[in-house]
């Protein structure tokens, strides 16, 4: 499965880029997800356009 297709699915989003959109809570549980289902931190970073500092940060 693409990493764009596991951040959707996690989310429920159809555009990865909404997860910016998300109360501070609601992202960081989103983000911890993504990290246990093995995503680095450079895709979600990418995908996301979350900063690095705040991914590292949850």
């Amino acid at each position: 499965m693409e990493a764009a297709e596991i951040i959707k699915s996690a989310a429920d989003v159809k555009n990865p880029g909404n997860i910016q959109a998300y109360n501070k809570q609601k992202s960081n549980n989103v983000i911890k997800r993504l990290k246990e289902k093995v995503l680095s931190i450079r895709q979600i970073e990418r995908l996301t356009a979350i900063s690095l500092g705040a991914i590292r940060g949850v």
